[in-house]
């Protein structure tokens, strides 16, 4: 589903789902999509100028086109998700006048919330064109498996892209429409670690928080 509009909140700053998302976009849009997209125009160039060609070669051709250019888009969205994704200790370092001025601290809210908005609209963005970039480059495989004459282990590695291809199709559309359960991805509840994890001592608790501003932020101690 396409994201909203940034719902209403008293928080200093937008908060992201997955408080990891720009290594995700660092790791797709810098390492993945282009690795992948430089094995799709490898074997696109390979299946050009080669004299011996599998059966359906030129059909493989037909997704891992569609590869490269979803990948490359991916890519570049992935970078421009990044430019508009400044962390608060980003804002703070180039605005230090927010840590003094609430209207400075409110015009950097907003301008945080506007990028953000901008980061998760481009992101959703980025995630499509990588899912059918991948799906693509597993069909181009699929298709380059087919052989002239069959075989045991032939049919094993076909039936091993075709699995992973579905699996990629599976993901996609998990990743798509919520009411299709994930593959993989499973959250767990924050609530029923509440009971697992030790509390903190004294040394812990200095070690994280600063003792003046815990008091003057807790109500019970006013």
């Amino acid at each position: 589903m396409s994201p909203g509009p940034p719902e209403p909140t008293s928080e200093p700053w937008q908060i992201p789902q997955r408080l990891g998302y720009s290594e995700t976009l660092r790791g797709l849009g810098g390492i993945v999509a282009p690795l992948l997209t430089g094995f799709s125009l490898t074997t696109i160039a390979l299946l050009l100028t080669s004299s011996s060609k599998p059966p359906l070669a030129d059909w493989a051709m037909v997704p891992l086109t569609i590869a490269v250019a979803c990948l490359l888009f991916s890519m570049q969205v992935a970078f421009l998700a990044l430019a508009r994704s400044p962390s608060p200790a980003d804002i703070l370092t180039w605005r230090p006048q927010v840590a003094v001025s609430r209207d400075a601290l409110q015009e950097a809210r907003e301008r945080q919330a506007a990028n953000f908005a901008d980061m998760k609209r481009l992101w959703y963005r980025c995630g499509r064109a990588y899912d059918l970039g991948v799906a693509g480059f597993l069909a181009g495989v699929v298709l380059l498996l087919v052989p002239h004459t069959w075989s045991a282990p032939r049919i094993a590695a076909v039936l091993i892209a075709s699995l992973a291809l579905s699996g990629e199709l599976w993901w996609a559309l998990a990743n798509w429409c919520d009411r299709i359960p994930h593959p993989i991805e499973r959250d767990s509840t924050p609530a029923d670690f509440a009971s697992k994890l030790a509390p903190l001592d004294e040394i812990g608790f200095a070690a994280v928080l600063n003792p003046d501003r815990e008091a003057a932020a807790s109500p019970s101690r006013r």
